[in-house]
């Protein structure tokens, strides 16, 4: 089989193709293309290959881009985690001169947290995979990992054990004990935040009159999790960012 990857930045639309692609056959080549990637299709892609590889599936990358994706390390370990949160917020850093330096070191300490979820949580920290750009009008951010997904790591606590009643609900509960640094980086940038696991797609934007809500909607059964987040980098958006100062997991 042969897929050609999609043009599309929408969410729904990439995790509906990926999710396609898991379930082709042994044989698969994706096109990627000659444009880069973005971060949100570069970690998707290279989450799924890694997951179908592990399974013995055949799996192949084409375009002027492939080697690039093929190059992406997985967070396998907490120095991973750590390493790479330098690398990105280094590389965003060099390719986005005019950054404020409160928003790259905000966005380094978000993906750090990030990768460690995957190493502790996720069960599968070889399948996780994590990518920081800039984008025409801010940068964007984002890990996948091919796990077990929240709804089955939030079951294996005790007191969460049979009370989480589906992937909406678990994402919700998820976004509370986990990611509440990753949420005040969106909202006090006002920026587009997804999270994906199962069959929900939740999404944290900036409605009428500067308010910020969240929504859930259903959304191919993604296996594993897909966080991304899409925001400005204008200095003026930079008051009040989460501080590295906090202790990330170690």
């Amino acid at each position: 089989m042969r897929a050609v990857a999609p043009p599309s930045p929408d969410l729904g639309e990439l995790l509906a193709w990926l999710v396609g692609l898991d379930a082709a056959g042994d044989e698969l080549t994706m096109d990627i293309g000659d444009a880069r990637p973005g971060p949100a299709l570069g970690v998707g892609i290279a989450s799924l290959v890694a997951s179908r590889r592990a399974r013995g599936q055949s799996t192949k990358l084409s375009g002027a881009r492939a080697a690039e994706l093929d190059a992406l390390s997985p967070i396998v370990d907490l120095r991973a985690a750590r390493s790479q949160a330098d690398a990105q917020a280094e590389r965003l850093e060099q390719q986005a001169p005019d950054a404020a330096q409160s928003v790259v070191r905000a966005v380094r300490f978000v993906f750090e947290e990030l990768g460690a979820n995957v190493v502790q949580q996720s069960g599968a920290a070889d399948t996780g995979f994590g990518s920081v750009a800039p984008t025409a009008d801010g940068f964007e951010l984002a890990l996948a990992d091919r796990g077990m997904g929240f709804r089955a790591s939030l079951q294996r606590h005790p007191e969460l054990s049979g009370r989480i009643q589906d992937d909406a609900e678990a994402i919700q509960v998820w976004v509370a004990r986990e990611f509440g640094v990753l949420c005040e980086l969106s909202d006090r940038l006002g920026g587009d935040l997804w999270i994906a696991s199962g069959d929900a797609l939740w999404h944290r934007r900036t409605a009428q009159h500067g308010l910020r809500v969240a929504t859930v909607r259903g959304a191919p059964a993604y296996r594993g999790a897909f966080v991304c987040l899409r925001a400005p980098l204008a200095p003026s958006a930079s008051a009040g960012l989460p501080s590295s100062s906090r202790a990330a997991r170690t």
